[in-house]
Formats: C-alpha cells, sequence, structure tokens
C-alpha cells in the first residue's frame, strides 16, 4: 500500500531538480504549543530539509507549516542561506487549505514570479495525488499550461504524532484518509476559482 500511494518520479529528475526556478513544498501536519504557538512537527521539517539539500531554487514557495520551520510564524520575508521562502497562502486556522486549493495559488504565484519550472514536493503518501491535482489544474488556465512540475523520488517521510490534522499523525490515519477521503474529493472537486476571479 505504501508503494502504491507513492508517485512516480519525472524522468532525470535529480538533473532538472538542480536548475529548477522554484520549489513547492506543501506542508504536512502541524503541532501546538501548550500556548497555541505553532511548531512546524518533524514532517515539515524533514521536508524542508530535502528540498534544500536536493534542489537549487532560489524561491521556495511553502504552506505555513512548513515555514515555521526555518522562519518566525509573524515574519513577512525569509531566507534561508541564499533562498529565499515566500507564502503560497496566509494561514487561517479555522480554513483548511486542501491540495487542490494550493496548486491553484502556487501556480498563480508562478506566473507572476516569471517562472516556469517547480519541483514539486510533498509527504512521499501525499506526492503522487499532488502531482495528479496540479497537473489537472494546470489545463485550467491558459497561463498556466506552460508550467512544469518536477515530481522527485522523496525517501519516506516521517509522520507527525502530535499533530493537528488527525489524518498526518500516523500512518493508518493518513492511508484511510488518503484512500478513501481526500482522492476522491479531489477527483470530484471542481477547480478553485482564486479569490481575484481569475
Amino acid at each position: 500500500l505504501s508503494r502504491y500511494l507513492r508517485a512516480r518520479p519525472s524522468a532525470n529528475w535529480r538533473g532538472v531538480a538542480r536548475n529548477a526556478d522554484v520549489a513547492i513544498i506543501l506542508g504536512f501536519g502541524y503541532e501546538l504549543t501548550s500556548t497555541g504557538q505553532m511548531q512546524p512537527g518533524v514532517a515539515n521539517q524533514a521536508l524542508l530539509e530535502w528540498t534544500l539539500v536536493h534542489t537549487t531554487a532560489r524561491t521556495v514557495l511553502v504552506q505555513e507549516g512548513v515555514w515555521v520551520a526555518a522562519c518566525p510564524v509573524e515574519a513577512t520575508t525569509c531566507d534561508v542561506g541564499e533562498r529565499a521562502l515566500r507564502r503560497i497562502h496566509p494561514h487561517d486556522p479555522t480554513h483548511y487549505v486542501n491540495t487542490l486549493a494550493t496548486a491553484v495559488m502556487a501556480m498563480d504565484f508562478m506566473v507572476q514570479l516569471g517562472v516556469k519550472t517547480a519541483v514539486l514536493v510533498a509527504h512521499d503518501q501525499q506526492i503522487a495525488r499532488a502531482a495528479a491535482d496540479f497537473e489537472r489544474a494546470r489545463q485550467k488556465k491558459p497561463a498556466w499550461r506552460d508550467l512544469r512540475f518536477i515530481i522527485p523520488d522523496l525517501p519516506a517521510m516521517p509522520y507527525v504524532s502530535r499533530s493537528v490534522h488527525l489524518q498526518t499523525r500516523n500512518a493508518g490515519f493518513w492511508r484511510l484518509t488518503e484512500l478513501f477521503i481526500a482522492r476522491p474529493r479531489d477527483s470530484l472537486t471542481q477547480i478553485p476559482k482564486l479569490q481575484s476571479g481569475t
């Protein structure tokens, strides 16, 4: 089952990833301290570390759980060495942003940046659906159709035992959610529109 949920890597992904304009990291759970402060959790830390080692992208688009693995939550800009981290979307703890909606916002961000190629990074048990969502959304707008997403061969990523998102706490919860909720939902959901109406 673990192998089934993994994505097929792009051809020559290592070489292409070394020259990609951008990396996109999808968050995988996060934790809260006793005072309500966000902590990244081990999965988001691992996803960011993998990206910094295996890509040379100068711009890394991230969700909030990944942001706090390297940056203060209150910061509006953040660099890790020569890499600029940018939030894909604002974080609202009362509103869950799913993978399909994140794909739409990330692609619009790529158009704003004037870049065409991105390495897509997500938990190894999420990336197959993420790749399918990005590919499906890419067909929605003419401005997105030239975008290219590199799917890497990711190692096994950890789960987040105290995650605020129950489905990311262990492999059993995740697989049930992925197979019986997330995949059917994403395949049946219309591509979201951006708030600007694009």
